[in-house]
């Protein structure tokens, strides 16, 4: 890691050319002092923080990962609790809700419900919680020195 990171300074500096670079970093201390001379100006011009999804983000995630697979004249209410009930998922959580109550009802040959899909969120509750807490530290690092992604 020390080697690739070297290499990476190394590159930085000496480019003559324009480039585009795309990083992410999920946990700023395993990076240790890397990470302040990885993040000082002139490395990268611009520092974007990507956080948690929004209500309305999280909603269009689910909807798309769903695509008419909840039946009956209540899917859109459906849809508006599991949305409320993912406060702390981020993209990659609502995906692997999806699939794990999809896979159930594929199992058991049925359409995939409300019930399946609050089922896993509640598996996931504790998990999420966990992992949001550890990424309260990078978004108070991100609130300081990154500028929002989105909205």
């Amino acid at each position: 890691m020390t080697r690739s990171k070297g290499r990476l300074h190394s590159w930085l500096s000496d480019s003559p050319a324009p480039n585009f670079i795309v990083a992410t970093a999920n946990d700023l201390e395993r990076l240790g002092q890397d990470a302040l001379s990885m993040t000082r100006k002139g490395r990268f011009d611009r520092a974007f923080y990507v956080g948690f999804p929004s209500c309305s983000a999280r909603g269009q995630i689910l909807a798309n990962l769903l695509q008419g697979r909840l039946p009956g004249e209540g899917a859109e209410e459906a849809l508006a609790q599991i949305r409320d009930a993912t406060e702390r998922f981020t993209g990659a959580d609502l995906r692997a809700l999806v699939n794990e109550a999809i896979a159930q009802a594929d199992y058991e040959q049925r359409p995939v419900s409300q019930a399946d899909l609050m089922r896993e969120v509640e598996k996931n509750r504790l998990r999420v919680q966990l992992v949001y807490e550890r990424y309260l530290k990078l978004k108070k690092w991100a609130d300081m020195y990154c500028e929002p992604a989105g909205p």
